[in-house]
């Protein structure tokens, strides 16, 4: 059965240098006057940035979230400048809403070219799975660092695989408990893949490999049947606690691979083996829609300057 609710991007941030001071000046005199022009964008006190606002998006979210676009403008020691999406996943909507706004930052007929060469340095991409999270244990080969945090009751709620400062990290955690008022009645484990320290096009999203190629590393073992491989009470305990990763950690080489193979016989496939590039092409194609949208403004500006052309010329 396939437990897949949603595959989308959670998180999403990009930077831009011009390298021009006059396009700078230009963005830099576009933010001022659009925070001045617009009582609905809220300023905020950025330490490292000359300008930090946010931008409220008023189309109808997708979680009912606050959803807005968190603009960092003119820095002298990062990236001039740093936008980032809040409060994903957003409707297509949502994104031709964003568009417009950022047509209003960028310089007037270098919005295409400018958000063509911007570079991410953030994606949060989560799944959304019809499974609840005490019935699972994972592990997340390669990675070396894992944690966990429990509730109150002591009983683990989120499982982490990956530092803080990783180009990755895998986030698992119960959505129901983060978020109650999620559209689904019942259990739902989210599953994050946080990707850093990027250097892709924002344009080139939608085809980057790298996602899916690192999503693949993910297991998922059925927790009940622990017990009928002939782990004790105190080994299905530590594993239900801290995930199957630091167990193995603690083995030598030779027990680990007995370990193992005595884990593959209860692995499950959660997505039914669904293709892992098609389900990053589903989470980023809203995102491109932007894009395609932007395409069509581009051709039709180009197009009215070609006929302004014959124009004068006659």
């Amino acid at each position: 059965m396939n437990t897949l609710l949603s595959s989308h991007i959670d998180g999403l941030a990009f930077t831009f240098n011009p390298k021009c001071p006059v396009t700078e000046k230009q963005i830099i005199l576009n933010c001022q006057n659009l925070v001045s022009a617009n009582q609905g964008i809220i300023v905020k006190n950025g330490r490292r940035y000359a300008l930090t606002f946010c931008i409220p998006l008023l189309s109808k979210p997708t979680f009912g979230l606050n959803s807005h676009l968190y603009v960092q403008v003119s820095s002298k020691y990062r990236s001039f400048m740093r936008i980032e999406f809040k409060g994903l996943p957003y409707t297509r909507k949502m994104w031709f809403e964003v568009s417009q706004w950022l047509s209003q930052i960028m310089p007037n007929r270098q919005y295409y070219e400018i958000i063509s060469k911007v570079k991410l340095t953030k994606v949060h991409w989560a799944l959304d799975l019809k499974k609840d999270i005490k019935d699972l244990s994972f592990n997340f080969s390669k990675s070396r660092k894992s944690g966990v945090f429990s509730n109150s009751s002591g009983l683990p709620e989120t499982f982490y695989f990956g530092g803080k400062e990783s180009a990755l990290q895998l986030c698992i955690y119960n959505k129901k408990v983060q978020m109650p008022s999620y559209p689904h009645e019942g259990s739902v484990t989210r599953v994050e893949f946080r990707f850093k320290k990027l250097n892709h096009n924002l344009i080139d999203l939608m085809s980057i490999e790298k996602f899916p190629n690192e999503a693949k590393r993910i297991e998922f073992f059925d927790a009940a049947e622990l017990r009928s491989l002939g782990f004790s009470y105190e080994e299905v305990d530590y594993i239900t606690r801290y995930s199957i990763k630091p167990y193995l950690q603690r083995r030598d080489r030779v027990e680990r691979r007995r370990v193992m193979m005595k884990l593959d016989t209860i692995k499950i496939d959660l997505l039914e083996n669904m293709n892992w590039k098609l389900l990053w092409q589903e989470a980023a194609q809203d995102v491109q829609f932007m894009f395609r949208k932007l395409r069509a403004t581009e051709k039709v500006i180009k197009k009215c300057e070609a006929v302004n052309k014959l124009i004068s010329t006659d």
